[in-house]
Parts: structure tokens; C-alpha cells; sequence
């Protein structure tokens, strides 16, 4: 990595938050219905320059944050870092998606891969991530039917 990036506090939704060197670039988990999305984009601005849904499996979920901080880490220096990365997937989740995952794998061909197994980067279990979001907006628990959400946790008895 060119710079640690910093873990900062959950907030408004987004878990998992990590801000790059210099705090230009945000880097979050985003639950959603139906599972979690990696997103990314420029420190309090709002704007979102990946937004990759991985569903509600964790392996998927965990592979696309270190891969999403890897590129974006690789491409620090430009102007705009987005520029090159794709920012959605066409088919959802991306595993789906087969152009998405040969336009990545080709973006990942020069980058370190101790950068794809940093420990540093091991996200926490799908329902401490389901806390982690309810606590960061104050949720209550509400059960929508095929709702990955639907786990309760002591937080929410």
C-alpha cells in the first residue's frame, strides 16, 4: 500500500469505513436489502465512484473490499482514481457478472498480492456487520420477509 488507511467510525449507514492517506477517498461496506455493497468515493462529498454489489455472502463481500482498496491504493496519485475502475457491475451481485470480473482481474494483474490477503483488511462476521449497520443509524429491527437484515442480536432484545 502506498499509505495506511485509516479505520474511521461507522456513520450514517456506511461500516467498515477506512479513509486513504491524505483523507481524500472513503472506502465503506453499505448494507442494503437484500446483502452488503462495497462503496467508495471522495470524503464528504456524497459521491459514490464504486458501488459494487456483492450480495450477502461474506467471502464475496471481504474479496471486493481488499480488491477495491488495492486498486484505488494503486491509482492514489491520479487526479481521479476512479477514472479506470469499473464502478458498478452490470449483472448484480458481481459474482454474476462475468465482463465485471475479467475487467478486474485485468486491473489486479500488477498489483502485490499480499494487498488481496491483508489481515488488516478481514471484515467482521455477516451479523456483527448487521449490528455494526443498525448501531452506526440507529435501527431498530424491523423483519422484511427474505430480508438478509433479519438476524436479531442482543442489541436489539
Amino acid at each position: 500500500m502506498s499509505g495506511q488507511w485509516i479505520e474511521i467510525e461507522d456513520s450514517d449507514g456506511g461500516i467498515c469505513r477506512r479513509v486513504s492517506p491524505g483523507e481524500r477517498i472513503e472506502l465503506q461496506v453499505y448494507p442494503v436489502l437484500f446483502g452488503f455493497r462495497v462503496r467508495a468515493g471522495w470524503v464528504g462529498t456524497g459521491h459514490v465512484g464504486i458501488d459494487w454489489c456483492c450480495g450477502d455472502r461474506h467471502d464475496v463481500l471481504q474479496a471486493h473490499y481488499r480488491i477495491a482498496l488495492a486498486l484505488l491504493d494503486a491509482a492514489i496519485e491520479e487526479i481521479n482514481p476512479f477514472e479506470c475502475i469499473p464502478s458498478v457491475s452490470l449483472v448484480k451481485p458481481v459474482t454474476r457478472d462475468a465482463e465485471f470480473t475479467k475487467t478486474i482481474l485485468r486491473l489486479l494483474d500488477p498489483i502485490p498480492r499480499r494487498m488481496l490477503t491483508d489481515e488488516f483488511l478481514t471484515l467482521p462476521s455477516i451479523d456483527e456487520l448487521k449490528t455494526r449497520w443498525r448501531r452506526s443509524v440507529g435501527a431498530v429491527l424491523i423483519p422484511i420477509p427474505g430480508s438478509i437484515m433479519n438476524v436479531a442480536d442482543e442489541h436489539d432484545k
